[in-house]
């Protein structure tokens, strides 16, 4: 092995070790503030919400290496490949730490413990969630594509399962006799699938009113992220508009009975005549 050789191997590995220390970090984030939420531990999630701080400067290193090996080696197709995902999933790592950030930050609201079926589904996905996440940080780790596909099938599974508003809203469709309205479930949301989602929309070129619908608060689900691209896909003079909580400062209302009241309303508004913020193509 030449000289640039083994300093281009050597840097791979430098990457390959960070990319391990940023998937463990990320993955204790999400076990402490799936624990912070169901046990109310004000402690271990003030120490999650802390410890994101280091997980992002982590990040930033791995970006700054991936970008110095690109400009140090002018890999070729296989290496840059390989450093492009790199650097799209230390992208996603640390938007899961970020999620990890808003749970704990949940778990300091909690005014009291949620139902015990509530936990359960909690404990459920926390548990799926962790993980699946080892099994992808693995998967990729090795290289092992196979795994990978298995990995992701798992994933669709679960996420078909607890989409909660979805059925929430197919639920409420059917027990008030509601014939005029189709639901679509969004799966995926970056890239935006436009092909598809405009496809579906086509379906139903007689609906004059499009409605988004999530469980988030207005300002930290996708809403303000993806509204354009709804927007871009409709047929003029449709009109689009919000269906969900109100904005707020914390992820969750901390109380049972206030939550049962919001997602009341989150269905009155997406089955009744539009209000609010409303955009007309």
């Amino acid at each position: 092995m030449g000289a640039y050789e083994a300093r281009l191997q050597k840097d791979l590995k430098r990457i390959r070790k960070r990319v391990r220390k940023m998937g463990r970090a990320v993955t204790a984030s999400v076990q402490n503030s799936v624990s912070a939420v169901l046990d109310r531990d004000e402690e271990l999630a003030t120490d999650t919400i802390l410890g994101d701080l280091p997980t992002n400067r982590l990040s930033e290193d791995l970006d700054h290496r991936c970008h110095v090996f690109v400009a140090r080696h002018l890999p070729s197709a296989g290496h840059l490949r390989y450093i492009s995902s790199v650097m799209r999933l230390n992208q996603t790592l640390e938007r899961i730490g970020d999620y990890a950030e808003t749970m704990s930050r949940a778990a300091l609201t909690l005014a009291e413990a949620a139902p015990e079926s509530t936990q359960r589904d909690i404990a459920m996905m926390g548990d799926q969630a962790v993980k699946t996440l080892e099994r992808a940080l693995g998967a990729f780790d090795e290289g092992n594509v196979e795994e990978a596909k298995a990995t992701h099938s798992v994933i669709s599974t679960f996420g078909s399962i607890f989409d909660k508003v979805y059925f929430d809203l197919v639920g409420a469709r059917k027990t008030r006799g509601i014939s005029d309205v189709a639901i679509i479930r969004m799966e995926q949301m970056y890239p935006f699938p436009h092909k598809s989602f405009g496809a579906e929309l086509k379906k139903f070129s007689n609906a004059t009113e499009v409605v988004w619908a999530q469980d988030e608060p207005q300002n930290q689900g996708p809403w303000f992220q993806i509204q354009h691209n709804i927007f871009e896909n409709m047929d003029e003079g449709q009109r689009l508009a919000y269906a969900g909580r109100p904005a707020s400062a914390a992820p969750a209302v901390g109380y049972s009975d206030k939550h049962v009241a919001q997602q009341k309303e989150l269905l009155d508004t997406a089955f009744s005549k539009l209000k609010g913020f409303i955009l007309t193509k």
